[in-house]
């Protein structure tokens, strides 16, 4: 069996290694996201709205309404097109999110980006998943200056500290 599968860097364009994208780019740009692909970067989902089934390392991981869920760097996917949904994909590098040598550690550690229990969904509170990743996008639609990666990078700390949590 030949499978091709799509091998994605991070947007080299970007002055940072963290996107915040709208999921309805997924049925706007079905080519970039039919799978099998992999990407050397992280990818967070947060369904507004909706259920969608995602194959992930050949298993289908159903998300609801709400929850938040998680595609670790290297693991082959492939987004639902199919169903109707709507919400948030916040995509970074592990060099982005590791200033310190602890945040390396968690990255390496954490219950949800353990690698024997992989692609559990989390179910986080709305209005906080609202506020941090709007403010997330107010601060990346800034203009650049040496404050911003560490900012952003504060914003998506807390957002997996809670997803952890």
């Amino acid at each position: 069996m030949d499978v091709n599968i799509k091998v994605y860097g991070f947007k080299k364009s970007l002055p940072i290694e963290i996107e915040v994208k709208d999921l309805g780019e997924v049925k706007k740009s079905p080519h970039l996201f039919r799978g099998p692909a992999k990407a050397d970067f992280y990818q967070l989902i947060w369904l507004t709205e909706g259920e969608a089934v995602f194959k992930v390392d050949l298993r289908n991981i159903t998300i609801r309404q709400g929850e938040l869920f998680i595609i670790s760097a290297n693991q082959v996917y492939g987004f639902d097109l199919i169903s109707s949904y709507k919400g948030k994909m916040i995509l970074f590098t592990g060099s982005f999110f590791s200033h310190t040598e602890l945040d390396s550690h968690f990255l390496h550690t954490s219950d949800i980006l353990n690698p024997v229990e992989l692609n559990r969904t989390v179910k986080l509170q709305l209005l906080f998943l609202e506020n941090v990743i709007s403010l997330m996008q107010e601060e990346l639609s800034r203009p650049i200056d040496f404050i911003q990666p560490y900012i952003a990078q504060s914003f998506l700390r807390i957002l997996l500290l809670e997803a952890e949590r």
